[in-house]
């Protein structure tokens, strides 16, 4: 048996990046790329978490529906 929880993960990490003048792509695109693999590859900025369990089979639908990411438990390896 398995219950589902709709997590809410909010994150703020401020990034300085350093781009050379002799770059070949647009400078603030450059700096707003390097930022986001930094956030996302390697976080460690403040988390906020709030969790709350979903109680009926509407409130799971529901929240996959809206859901930008959906974490199933993992099939057993055999």
């Amino acid at each position: 048996m398995s219950k589902w929880y709709e997590v809410t993960v909010q994150a703020t990490k401020v990034v300085v990046v350093e781009i050379a003048d002799d770059s070949d792509y647009d400078p603030e695109e450059e700096a707003a790329d390097v930022a986001k693999d930094e956030v996302f590859l390697w976080h460690r900025g403040d988390v906020e978490t709030f969790v709350r369990l979903l109680e009926t089979p509407a409130k799971v639908k529901a929240a996959k529906g809206d859901a930008d990411e959906v974490c199933p438990l993992p099939k057993p390896r055999c």
